[in-house]
């Protein structure tokens, strides 16, 4: 109903929530049960989920760090974005840390500093758990018709877009609770025999991106050449400055060489066209050596992986990646695998099965592999959760399990 060609749509969504909800109303119900799913279950140290309840002070809440979609988008609303989280608590009835909780807008990396964040909270002491989360979604007529207008919705006359979708999707980052390995014999030594043994514990998350003005420029076309580059700005009246006037001295040389030149080569037009030929030489080299020391976004993220997989010990961890139908994003992972991780590791790509689904991505490539290791599914004892954002800012974070 969203297309204006009536072309074929694929998309990834919940058909339990009406098609009239949108926006985030839709995502309000998307993220209710899907927090409940957390704060129901009994936490590592067996404390009950009571005690985080409305009823209790804002001290001993936990903080709240959500992942919303990124500002700007067709079916943006900032009110409703900033009344998101206060929502969420009252449909469960819960009460968050006010001073410790915090929503960030952005993309598929907007998870990785979430759960960097959280680990912060945890080392400092400032909170013994955190619930880290996310939740996006695509469903909106401005949202997709924006996107097929612009040929970025995957299918057989756009192979190079995304599938999108929806998901929320939340897990508590929380200090491991101390364990005894033997029963001692002394009572003196009781503090001495426990020992930390986690189910599952976050042990690395890491973030980087190139700076804006350096992708730029990295992104300019070498063969661009514009006459128009060197001409200094208007000052207005008055007297030129002393860089406007060597320009202008700069100019006055270049026309009495082009004119010697010409009546030794022969005609205007051919000095015109050769001295352009041999400007535009001069500014490809220029950029090709500019270009050859600035780092290309594949490298950030093969700078990440091999960071974090040397964390992982012996044994190669398993892979969860973002990647959903998209041959540039795909090609840059594959360069940055080549150069960071074996050639056997696994790989797994749930998002083209599940969609794309924005700020929710790293918080759903963490509950699959929390899912992987309860149900003895993944292939391996840790896993590596790789994120990419539409920018240069890549992520990943790092998990092991207990053996």
């Amino acid at each position: 109903p969203f297309r204006a060609s009536y072309r074929p749509l694929r998309m990834c969504r919940l058909w339990d929530l009406p098609d009239q909800c949108v926006g985030f109303e839709r995502l309000l119900r998307l993220a209710v049960p899907a927090l409940h799913q957390v704060v129901a279950a009994p936490f590592e140290d067996g404390s009950p989920p009571g005690a985080e309840t409305a009823s209790e002070g804002p001290d001993e809440s936990m903080p709240l760090l959500l992942a919303l979609p990124s500002a700007g988008r067709a079916d943006d609303d900032e009110r409703a974005a900033e009344q998101f989280p206060a929502l969420l608590a009252e449909a469960l009835g819960l009460r968050f840390h006010p001073s410790l909780s915090e929503t960030l807008r952005g993309g598929h990396t907007s998870g990785v500093r979430l759960v960097q964040r959280a680990m912060d909270l945890i080392s400092s002491g400032q909170a013994r758990r955190v619930v880290v989360g996310g939740v996006d979604g695509y469903y909106h007529p401005d949202l997709l018709l924006a996107l097929d207008q612009a040929d970025r919705l995957f299918g057989s006359y756009c192979p190079e877009g995304f599938l999108t979708g929806e998901a929320a999707a939340f897990v508590v980052v929380e200090a491991p609770p101390p364990r005894r390995s033997t029963a001692p014999s002394n009572p003196a030594q009781q503090e001495e025999s426990t020992e930390v043994e986690p189910s599952v514990v976050l042990c690395r998350a890491a973030v980087d991106r190139i700076p804006d003005e350096v992708l730029a420029a990295q992104l300019d076309d070498p063969d661009h050449d514009d006459e128009d580059d060197e001409q200094p700005e208007a000052q207005g009246p008055g007297q030129p400055s002393a860089n406007t006037a060597g320009y202008y001295a700069a100019r006055r040389a270049q026309r009495r060489l082009q004119l010697a030149l010409s009546r030794l080569i022969g005609g205007r037009g051919r000095m015109r066209s050769w001295w352009r030929r041999r400007r535009a030489r001069g500014i490809r080299a220029r950029q090709r050596a500019e270009r050859e020391s600035l780092p290309d976004p594949w490298a950030t993220m093969a700078e990440l992986l091999r960071a974090a997989s040397s964390q992982s010990g012996s044994e190669r961890p398993w892979v969860l990646t973002d990647l959903n139908h998209d041959p540039r994003r795909a090609e840059q992972w594959s360069k940055a695998k080549i150069q960071a991780l074996p050639d056997d590791i696994q790989v797994d790509h749930f998002i083209e099965q599940i969609g794309d689904v924005g700020a929710a991505t790293t918080a759903v490539l963490l509950a699959l592999a929390f899912a992987g290791w309860q149900l003895e599914l993944a292939p391996a004892a840790s896993a590596l959760v790789a994120t990419h954002s539409n920018d240069a800012e890549r992520g990943v974070v790092l998990l092991r399990g207990a053996p």
